[in-house]
């Protein structure tokens, strides 16, 4: 999401909350939690967020009793 200044011609991005990346379109942004509150960048998103998630279900999966 980018917000468009008429007084400066300036595009401002939303950031990364994992690394502090702008994102250029509504297409680069992720649900950044569990690994923080907010949105974040496909490469955090792959790299952080999607394992901890797989980290997490696996553990409930281990804890449940079949």
């Amino acid at each position: 999401m980018f917000t468009y200044n008429l007084t400066s011609s300036n595009l401002n991005y939303m950031k990364c909350v994992i690394c502090g990346r702008p994102m250029r379109s509504v297409h680069e942004q992720h649900n950044a939690e569990p690994v923080a509150q907010g949105v974040c960048c496909d490469w955090c998103n792959v790299m952080q967020v999607i394992p901890k998630r797989l980290e997490q279900h696996k553990h409930i999966i281990n804890t449940i009793s079949l």
